[in-house]
């Protein structure tokens, strides 16, 4: 395959994931949200110096989606799910008490949200308005969570540097 190189930019700080929505590339960094329009121009999206940004996803409704969690480490408050809108409006945020470290996120095809919560060994499965569902637990330390809808299976890597698949019903 031939390849061929069309544009290379700087980045303020470590990218940690990318999604594609409506023509624009939304970057996840350490802790900054880059949006980057179908011309090349990079806007910065959203940006909190005390925030680590983990994953990004967009849903099917409009909705970029984000995961914090607090650098601090000291009394640090739990992690959170943030919804915007393309045009970086509002939508809702999630927290739980239970929610201490989102890391993966991942949306099925009725536009459910799973949030791999690393620190509390369960994911989070939210609407796509920002409500609870359920709280699938005992899943060991995940960092990373991938459904597969066609197979009912989901991919888990964990922070013990493994993969576990699961049947899921």
């Amino acid at each position: 395959y031939k390849r061929q190189q069309l544009r290379s930019f700087p980045v303020s700080d470590s990218v940690k994931r990318i999604t594609f929505f409506e023509g624009n590339l939304f970057v996840s960094c350490k802790y900054t949200i880059l949006k980057i329009d179908n011309k090349g121009d990079i806007t910065k999206f959203y940006r909190s110096p005390f925030v680590y940004f983990h994953d990004i996803v967009a849903t099917k409704c409009g909705l970029i989606l984000w995961t914090e969690d607090y650098c601090l480490y000291v009394g640090k408050p739990p992690g959170k799910v943030v919804a915007m809108t393309i045009k970086g409006d509002n939508a809702w945020k999630y927290g739980n008490s239970s929610l201490k470290s989102p890391h993966g996120l991942d949306v099925d095809s009725f536009d459910h949200i799973y949030v791999a919560d690393r620190d509390n060994n369960s994911v989070h499965v939210l609407s796509n308005a920002g409500a609870l569902i359920r709280i699938i637990e005992n899943i060991p330390k995940p960092l990373f969570f991938k459904l597969n809808e066609a197979r009912g299976t989901v991919c888990v890597c964990s922070d013990e540097n493994e993969m576990i698949i699961y049947k899921f019903k």
